[in-house]
């Protein structure tokens, strides 16, 4: 969980050799209210970790995409 007063937060979803495959900025609103991100073209099957960024700190989750 990012905890800012920051309105910009960056996600982006890097694979697990590093490469950086989709980045995109949201605000902190409407990611507290839940936002819908297609993947379905931008991402193959594989592990990826989730980084979510309000330029102080950095929150990270894994997902894996079958």
């Amino acid at each position: 969980r990012v905890n800012s007063s920051s309105n910009k937060i960056t996600i982006e979803f890097i694979d697990i050799i590093g490469k950086k495959h989709l980045s995109l900025e949201t605000d902190n609103i409407s990611l507290m209210n839940g936002i819908s991100i297609n993947l379905g073209k931008q991402l193959k099957q594989g592990v990826y970790m989730v980084l979510f960024s309000d330029g102080l700190s950095v929150s990270q989750k894994k997902l894996i995409i079958r």
